[in-house]
């Protein structure tokens, strides 16, 4: 992935104002809970006002267009009363003239179940308001089926990715424009559930002000540690996790956890035995923070390898080829002097990827459901 530099990934227009950059998290939930958890009656209004014409979400090989969004928020708030979305985390990146790509990282609960997942948007102001243009949808839908007690869908197999191709949408830079801060309103709630207990500034970094001389090369430096752990030489593995990550890091995912720096080697150098052409395409990679609170990133990407190799997980080899899509969420700080990884949280299409071997899909334990516990803190 080296050709992803950071010309090719940072945003366009150097020294652009970020005044959006602090409201970007409130905004987000704002508008997260006027879908999940305000009036019905306002769903028509919240669709029109904050999503533009043209906005689609691409959701595990469906798309739903900003036409039918007004449908399904009823049809799934109709047929799953009392569903929430719980958001777990997020980060902002960007600029008020390029505008602004987000994740948010969520569980979403229903009738008994609680699943992971991503939701990655590009945001740009259009006549003055900060909008929705595009958004990419990653839930665990087999672990749902499964806690329901359904029989698990045939999975949806992502396309191979073209080399250093960045599938989020490009930066499109809108200069000149004012955004409404009316656009940032906290929203009217029905249901007795909000993410307002994360709209006081736990997700924006604390240090006014602090320098972001890592910034501009933060999404990079992803790249470059992908490509060390994952597409260096077997031997190079210890050496790649000491530079990269904290000795205590460690990795919350819709599959299980890993703790520790030790246990991290015996996982890559599993999966690289189990799938020794593997591959992992970076889609795209960007980070929000500073110098002094640290930096939360954010890592779309997509695993590409033939199963020729035994493994912990899969068992005997199948020699079968697979693709598995999935979103890194990680922290990053300094320490004694070195960027390092020190957690992270991550969801993969494991179901996918086990259909696609063959292999029978192990159950997935029900995600946590404490509200107001960010994933990360400054």
């Amino acid at each position: 992935n080296a050709c992803l530099t950071d010309e090719a990934l940072n945003p366009p227009t150097p020294d652009a104002p970020r005044d959006f950059l602090p409201h970007c998290p409130s905004f987000i939930i704002n508008t997260t809970d006027s879908l999940w958890e305000g009036p019905l009656d306002d769903l028509p209004r919240v669709t029109r006002t904050f999503f533009d014409k043209g906005w689609q979400s691409n959701a595990m090989g469906g798309v739903i267009k900003q036409k039918d969004m007004l449908g399904f928020f009823q049809e799934t708030r109709g047929q799953m009363p009392g569903c929430k979305i719980i958001v777990r985390d997020l980060v902002c990146s960007g600029n008020d003239i390029d505008g602004y790509k987000a994740i948010l990282a969520y569980v979403f609960q229903a009738q008994g179940a609680a699943v992971n997942g991503m939701v990655m948007w590009y945001l740009q102001r259009v006549e003055g308001r900060w909008t929705y243009m595009q958004e990419w949808l990653y839930q665990d839908n087999a672990a749902m089926s499964q806690q329901l007690g359904q029989a698990v869908p045939p999975a949806w197999v992502s396309p191979v990715p073209q080399r250093c191709s960045i599938e989020q949408p490009s930066w499109t830079p809108q200069p000149g424009l004012a955004a409404t801060a009316a656009s940032w309103s906290a929203p009217a709630t029905d249901r007795g559930f909000s993410n307002q207990c994360l709209n006081h500034g736990e997700l924006v970094p604390p240090t006014r002000d602090a320098p972001r001389e890592f910034l501009g090369h933060c999404a990079s430096w992803l790249v470059r540690a992908t490509d060390a752990l994952w597409h260096g030489a077997v031997e190079d593995i210890d050496g790649a996790v000491d530079e990269f990550f904290a000795k205590g890091w460690n990795s919350e995912t819709n599959h299980g956890s890993t703790v520790g720096a030790a246990n991290l080697k015996d996982a890559v150098r599993d999966w690289r035995a189990a799938f020794p052409d593997l591959q992992i395409h970076v889609l795209d990679s960007y980070c929000m923070g500073n110098d002094v609170d640290g930096y939360k990133a954010a890592m779309p990407d997509r695993w590409v390898g033939t199963h020729t190799g035994p493994s912990r997980l899969f068992g005997k080899p199948t020699g079968r080829r697979a693709v598995m899509a999935g979103v890194a969420v990680s922290r990053i700080m300094q320490i004694d002097g070195k960027w390092k990884f020190t957690s992270e949280w991550t969801w993969h299409d494991w179901a996918s990827l086990y259909q696609q071997l063959g292999v029978e899909l192990p159950t997935v334990e029900k995600a946590a459901t404490a509200a107001c516990e960010p994933v990360f803190t400054w």
